[in-house]
């Protein structure tokens, strides 16, 4: 048997291993601060930064404070109020963050995760961006979408829901009358109408169903619709109406052309009460696509202009109980989720092909809407968000875009989630793409 004096040594060994072994390889940041310095993934993880509550809808926001001087306000990217005071006491320092060092060990990172590596070109000598190409592939971005070996890249739920960036969030809405609400009745008097921080739907009970559009040639064409009006806003005027855009909030003091989007993601809490129809209305391309969802069925069906291309049948008790119901457009996939789990998924690249007239054109009428017919339904928590556009890089790294980005046999292209200001693989420095050597780990925040 080993002595006394043994023993206490051995203990003491094993827990300086730990110490050296958990330090070194799993949670660095714990030890060993690591904070984030500048902007490039936000709003992932923040640098330096300024963090306000709107003083008029009360919506968190936080912008750039890394870029001298800051502005006395700041526009509140939720309902565009500008006059939120910048003070003192709302600068943040940078995000800090815990390093996983094992995951890494035993496998490669998977394409959209964020990675710690080392970069020489930076004084901190480490840098943190998402993985989007692997070694040996080749790299494009065209109209904010990544393809990789000339096809586009389809991110899943998971990856979206890690990235989004909130449009609007309606359970913050402006206190001003004089501001326009972002989501409004089609019609003056169609059953749709705000109750406290969401919305509510009654409707006529003295139309039947086939009246009111349940069934027949065109079921949808009788909807009552929710739509949903997005302002611009812009410097010299409180707002402007017009398509969705790639406006980062976080970029406060960057002047830029914004680029019109279409890979949208709204979500909802929803709870429904009789036998009629729910719908999600989204145009595409010059197109609509219609989510039709029928309570006495449970069968959910996607119409791409007069064209099914679609369908799901829900869990019994959905819908008919608060209901988180997600509906997103992505890398030219039409997404449907409910409670956090895909029923739908419907791939566009290719869309069908149409008869002359055969389908609904976009038109003024046409906006992102929510529609009910034949049913009491409770919307609560509805926000608006997007994908990240990207872009063809910062203004400080003009000229030196790249229309192809081949990869060697043990390179990473990484990208920062804010595509406007962020210095990555795109610039095609050497320094610019990840050896798989440099990589250090999977990053956490811990704020």
């Amino acid at each position: 048997m080993l002595a006394m004096w043994q023993r206490i040594l051995l203990v003491l060994f094993c827990v300086l291993l730990s110490v050296v072994v958990v330090r070194t390889w799993v949670l660095e940041g714990l030890i060993m601060p690591v904070r984030i310095i500048g902007p490039s993934m936000a709003e992932t993880f923040y640098g330096p930064h300024v963090e306000l509550t709107c003083e008029d809808c009360g919506f968190l926001f936080a912008f750039d404070a890394t870029i001298a001087p800051l502005p006395q306000a700041a526009i509140c990217p939720n309902c565009g109020y500008r006059e939120n005071e910048t003070k003192a006491e709302t600068l943040c320092g940078g995000d800090r963050l815990l390093i996983d060092k094992m995951t890494y060990q035993f496998r490669r990172p998977n394409r959209w995760e964020t990675i710690l590596f080392r970069n020489s070109a930076l004084q901190s000598g480490v840098c943190i961006k998402r993985v989007v190409g692997f070694p040996g592939e080749t790299l494009e971005i065209r109209g904010g979408d990544v393809f990789v070996d000339r096809v586009r890249e389809k991110k899943t739920w998971n990856d979206l829901r890690s990235m989004a960036l909130v449009i609007h969030d309606a359970r913050h809405r402006s206190h001003d009358v004089a501001v326009p609400r972002r989501w409004r009745a089609a019609k003056l008097a169609n059953g749709w109408q705000s109750k406290g921080k969401g919305f509510a739907y009654r409707p006529d009970h003295g139309l039947s169903h086939v009246a009111a559009g349940l069934s027949g040639p065109d079921p949808c064409s009788k909807l009552d619709w929710l739509c949903y009006h997005h302002c611009r806003l812009r410097a010299g005027s409180h707002f402007k109406e017009g398509p969705l855009s790639d406006n980062y909030g976080y970029n406060q003091t960057l002047s830029r052309q914004l680029n019109d989007i279409e890979d949208i993601y709204l979500m909802a809490t929803v709870e429904a009460r009789g036998d009629g129809v729910l719908a999600v209305r989204v145009p595409v391309d010059g197109k609509m696509f219609v989510l039709r969802m029928e309570m006495s069925s449970r069968r959910g069906t996607l119409l791409y202009g007069s064209d099914s291309v679609g369908a799901f049948v829900w869990k019994a008790g959905q819908l008919k109980s608060p209901t988180t119901l997600e509906v997103a457009t992505l890398d030219k996939q039409f997404l449907v989720a409910m409670d956090g789990v895909s029923c739908l998924s419907f791939d566009y690249e290719q869309p069908p092909r149409q008869a002359d007239g055969g389908g609904p054109q976009n038109t003024d009428h046409d906006l992102l809407a929510i529609g009910a017919c034949g049913l009491e339904v409770e919307l609560k928590d509805v926000r608006l968000l997007r994908d990240v556009y990207y872009t063809h890089g910062p203004p400080a790294a003009a000229g030196t875009d790249m229309k192809m980005y081949p990869l060697g046999a043990d390179e990473f292209f990484v990208l920062g989630d804010n595509s406007p200001v962020s210095l990555d693989s795109r610039q095609g420095r050497p320094d610019g793409v990840v050896k798989e050597a440099d990589l250090l780990g999977k990053p956490w925040r811990w704020r």
